[in-house]
């Protein structure tokens, strides 16, 4: 089994993401991730379901973000997948140990559409503020501000829709 640290154990999102293989199931891969130890949980996945041999943790890193990291992995690995409610794929254990290694290179980011609009909405409440707002009716003008552009967007978008099902109907 190999094993990686990528970051100091004092982080709060800190996990492993790892791929297990299983001697009775030649071909598969299973790549999960757990807060905890891999080898516990390759223990515990081989209690739970009745398989004759037990699973082997053949690569584990630790990482932070560590479900964003394997949701990563299980996107990127998707043609390999046995079936789509089941961590399984099917595919040589080097390969899927390779990716996992490029996935945990993942480092979660705010996009800057984001932080923009974070910004603007701040820069906002701010001026209802020296308005003379009270300050709860500030933060609800920073929540609002913050969220307008979604919740117009999704609002186009149901309507838009919703015209599109109505023409479809009188057809």
């Amino acid at each position: 089994m190999s094993t990686t640290t990528t970051t100091s154990s004092r982080d709060a999102d800190l996990g492993w993401v790892y791929v297990l293989t299983n001697p009775s199931m030649p071909g598969l891969v299973k790549i999960g991730y757990t807060k905890y130890d891999p080898q516990e949980r390759a223990r515990q996945i081989s209690d739970a379901t009745g398989v004759p041999l037990p699973f082997v943790v053949a690569h584990a890193r630790q990482c932070p973000g560590y479900r964003q990291v394997e949701a990563l992995l299980h996107r990127r690995l998707a043609r390999h997948r046995v079936n789509s409610r089941r961590e399984f794929f099917e595919m040589p254990l080097a390969e899927a140990c390779e990716a996992l290694d490029q996935a945990a290179q993942y480092r979660p980011t705010v996009s800057p559409v984001l932080m923009l609009r974070a910004v603007l909405a701040l820069v906002f409440a701010a001026l209802v503020w020296h308005a003379g707002a009270e300050p709860v009716s500030v933060v609800i003008v920073a929540v609002l501000a913050f969220f307008a552009g979604p919740i117009l967007r999704g609002l186009v978008r149901t309507s838009v829709k919703g015209s599109r099902r109505r023409r479809r109907r009188r057809r």
